[in-house]
């Protein structure tokens, strides 16, 4: 009926130029905004099979994709990405598991790669420090092992398309 209509208008937030609906019976939460995304610059990298890039804390790439046998190991840190892509097969090792390792996205993603878990680490703890933000609105597909949080605001998530276990 129109009343309701009229009652989610009057609660409505304008914010930039959004209307933004706050229900409480359905979403009482709020969602913070992300911070401006860096410029990515114009490196492009293909780690191939056999090769394992090993990525410093502020680097930047316009396109980094993994190809089957890759392995990217991350340290802590925050990284950014114009399109990010891990072909099935490849591998993501997190050099300090439960640390902060932050990936910045302003473009596609493709996840498709395995957790290299060292020493037996329970993706639990992987998960306490991987975080995936998507400051575009391309959609992300994440159908390899995940263990982290991902905000994407503006973005479609496809998740657990083949992969059905996934920890955040």
């Amino acid at each position: 009926d129109s009343s309701y209509c009229l009652q989610k208008q009057q609660r409505a937030k304008h914010h930039h130029g959004r209307v933004l609906f706050r229900d409480e019976l359905y979403w009482p939460y709020a969602i913070q905004e992300l911070p401006p995304m860096e410029d990515v610059g114009q490196r492009e990298v293909r780690v191939k099979y056999g090769e394992v890039l090993t990525l410093q804390s502020g680097d930047k790439f316009k396109k980094l994709s993994v190809a089957p046998g890759g392995t990217l190991r991350v340290p802590m840190g925050e990284f950014h990405f114009g399109e990010l892509q891990m072909d099935a097969g490849s591998q993501i090792e997190y050099m300090n598991p439960g640390y902060k390792s932050v990936f910045h996205l302003n473009g596609p993603c493709i996840w498709r790669a395995k957790l290299k878990r060292q020493n037996n680490v329970k993706d639990s703890t992987i998960a306490r420090g991987v975080k995936l933000m998507q400051h575009g609105s391309e959609t992300m597909f994440i159908e390899g092992e995940w263990a982290g949080t991902i905000l994407a605001p503006n973005a479609d998530l496809v998740l657990g398309q083949s992969n059905k276990i996934v920890y955040g």
